[in-house]
């Protein structure tokens, strides 16, 4: 059953292809990293859904939020199960690569925690949620230099998509103690690689350069300063081939 829908899934183009060595090189071949018409639609599609209190993922509506269970854990666990911990205390989030705030609107509405959430985005959305009334209550920025402590960084289905990842996170590194990486996909190889992403056309049709780690590397690494805890994904959204799968991550400093 599960050769038959890859199969599908291959002829309809849909998921992961070729390998590069260069993020650039990569973009070359793709539409969708700062295609206009591309921000437009997930930004009225979010407009809509704010509007009749619905949820946005991916430029399609939803009734009801979609939350990487991953995530809610995190604040399960180490906030709501906390004995010291204050309700009235603003929790502090950057939501790297966040969009227009899928996840702060989602979450917001299902644990009812006090959040002051920043976002870092391309400066085309930055500028729109800015002028917009209805994203007033999430910050956009699109300089990070000047990001301040969080409980908190989040890269929920980002990280993998950063022209740059590994400068990122070390500019980053000292502006929390924890971080959570969603849907990240790693390769046990000994190389960090690029592959190009084809979206389900239900989705939209742009493709998107896509990293695909090496889990040495990474852990070794990047992270080795951090307690990690990782979360395999059993059920990917797309076919990878052999020594590839999707994680989520936390890292906790040591």
């Amino acid at each position: 059953m599960l050769k038959k829908i890859v199969s599908k899934l291959l002829k309809k183009k849909i998921g992961f292809f070729g390998k590069y060595e260069k993020f650039s090189d990569a973009l070359e071949k793709c539409d969708g990293y700062h295609n206009n018409n591309l921000i437009k639609h997930v930004y009225n599609q979010n407009v809509n859904a704010i509007k009749k209190n619905m949820y946005e993922q991916d430029g399609i509506i939803y009734e009801n939020p979609i939350i990487n269970k991953f995530i809610l854990n995190f604040f399960l666990k180490n906030i709501v199960e906390n004995q010291n911990f204050s309700f009235t205390r603003k929790i502090k989030i950057l939501d790297y690569g966040g969009s227009f705030g899928n996840l702060f609107y989602s979450l917001r509405n299902f644990i009812h925690l006090n959040f002051e959430w920043d976002i870092v985005e391309q400066k085309k959305k930055v500028d729109l949620a800015k002028k917009s009334k209805y994203f007033r209550d999430v910050n956009f920025k699109y300089n990070y230099e000047s990001l301040k402590k969080y409980d908190l960084i989040i890269f929920n289905t980002s990280y993998q998509y950063l022209f740059d990842p590994f400068t990122q996170f070390n500019k980053l590194r000292t502006r929390s103690n924890n971080f959570i990486f969603t849907n990240i996909i790693l390769n046990n190889t000994n190389k960090n690689y690029i592959r190009i992403e084809n979206p389900d056309p239900k989705v939209y049709e742009y493709k998107y350069p896509c990293w695909f780690f090496s889990k040495k590397f990474l852990f070794n690494n990047l992270f080795k300063k951090f307690k990690i805890i990782t979360n395999k994904i059993d059920n990917p959204p797309y076919p990878l081939i052999r020594n590839e799968n999707y994680y989520n991550i936390l890292l906790i400093k040591k």
